[in-house]
């Protein structure tokens, strides 16, 4: 029964076909957030904040969860898998295999990104489909850096990056670590919020804090500009390579552009576990895929392509049927297959979305490929 209420939901968009099969025919249009009106930002931080305020539906998987917006973060935290302290599986000091720094990066974020558009329109009415934040109009390329952006108004945004407060117990790590400071979200629609789950693997029990964050200025106007660190990336010819650089740093960056915005927002998104307790989780994914897009649609063979580890330490190796794995109260799990393709043009995936590129990017500056840029 979940799986065919499930089924109900996602084909909004598309259109059932005599063989069973689905295609997309009125594809979402996902937006950048600078080119969202005013009224459109305020539903937009309206329906998310509907998500702290609506019970949770995965207490049975994972009882300390409170709201609804904490059955997204309890995921990500129980997919990125538990923390190897002593890093003996080399896996980037969780056991593996996860959701981080492997194949399924990219294609599973994608999926959960596309649950949680539905659940925002399904059950916080809104109506339109999920913005992404372009990092590059944020930084020194545009004349603009990260406390500037549009994102972090205290009105048509989602606050700032908050007041320190005083050193307190790191409660989701070795008893005793202190964290340097919380900066706790003192403006805009998510002020004053306290979350659940984390810091890192922790699943057991409620540990309540407040929002934080601290923005990193210099970290992430040297690794989320468009010609210096989008260009090169989007240039890679090989599946695994380009979703590896996407969080290991290009010649001469401190991170790639999903380690910029995570460590440039800072405080709970910098955290490899629980960095969806932030609603900026979803913005900085949703650019995130929007690359991946891009890449796609440079080449038939950029489409199709998925190669890579299942596990970060280089393991094992995943096909397009490697599962997805979202837990059956958010979706049913699903093959890699299922989401490669965004407009579902061959009826055998899920998704009916694409991309508004950002009118700011300066896209005749691109000298890839004449299709690159779709």
């Amino acid at each position: 029964m979940l799986l065919f209420t499930y089924l109900v939901v996602i084909l909004d968009s598309v259109l059932t076909v005599a063989d069973g099969s689905t295609t997309c025919t009125n594809p979402r249009i996902r937006r950048s957030w600078n080119v969202l009106s005013k009224e459109e930002k305020l539903q937009y931080t309206a329906a998310v904040k509907c998500l702290f305020e609506t019970r949770a539906q995965g207490t049975a998987y994972f009882p300390a969860a409170q709201t609804r917006f904490d059955d997204f973060a309890s995921l990500h935290i129980n997919q990125t898998s538990p923390r190897d302290a002593k890093n003996i599986t080399g896996n980037g000091g969780f056991t593996g295999p996860g959701i981080h720094l492997n194949s399924v990066f990219l294609p599973w974020h994608r999926y959960f990104m596309w649950i949680y558009e539905n659940t925002l329109r399904d059950e916080c009415g809104y109506k339109a489909a999920h913005p992404y934040w372009d990092w590059s109009v944020d930084t020194s390329e545009y004349g603009s850096s990260l406390p500037k952006s549009q994102l972090f108004d205290s009105v048509y945004g989602f606050g700032g990056g908050g007041k320190a407060k005083a050193p307190r117990e790191n409660l989701g790590s070795t008893p005793g670590h202190k964290v340097s400071v919380l900066n706790c979200v003192d403006d805009g629609p998510f002020a004053g919020l306290n979350i659940t789950f984390g810091p890192g693997p922790n699943l057991d029990q409620p540990t309540p804090r407040c929002l934080n964050r601290g923005f990193n200025v210099s970290l992430f106007d040297a690794s989320a500009q468009w010609q210096k660190n989008a260009v090169p990336l989007l240039q890679e010819t090989d599946y695994f390579t380009f979703t590896h650089k996407m969080s290991y740093p290009l010649t001469g960056a401190p991170f790639g552009v999903h380690g910029a915005g995570h460590f440039g927002v800072g405080g709970e998104m910098i955290n490899l576990w629980s960095s969806a307790n932030d609603p900026m989780f979803f913005m900085h994914h949703a650019q995130v895929d929007h690359m991946w897009s891009m890449w796609q649609g440079m080449s038939e063979a950029n489409a199709k392509a998925f190669n890579g580890p299942i596990s970060p330490n280089g393991t094992g190796l995943s096909t397009l049927d490697s599962p997805l794995y979202m837990t059956p109260f958010l979706a049913p799990d699903l093959p890699v297959k299922a989401v490669m393709d965004t407009e579902n043009k061959d009826g055998s995936g899920i998704l009916c979305y694409k991309y508004e590129d950002n009118p700011a990017e300066k896209i005749p500056a691109y000298e890839g490929p004449e299709n690159a840029r779709i």
